[in-house]
């Protein structure tokens, strides 16, 4: 399995692989709790919270206008 996460403006990218066998529902959740900590390891945390500041300040711009 393979995630990317990238800037809003294409500026920096993660990109992560993890394989494995899924046989269930709990090998599904351990290959994608790799793979998220390999992302967050090589950066991605950085990424999110941008997303996470904009989306906030979007949030509040459109709170903003409707009052």
């Amino acid at each position: 399995m393979t995630c990317t996460v990238t800037a809003l403006d294409g500026s920096f990218q993660v990109e992560q692989t993890v394989e494995g066998a899924v046989n269930s529902r709990e090998d599904a959740e351990g290959l994608g709790k790799r793979l998220a900590s390999l992302l967050v390891d090589h950066g991605a945390n950085k990424v999110l919270d941008d997303v996470k500041r904009d989306r906030e300040a979007k949030q509040a711009n459109t709170q903003a206008t409707t009052q």
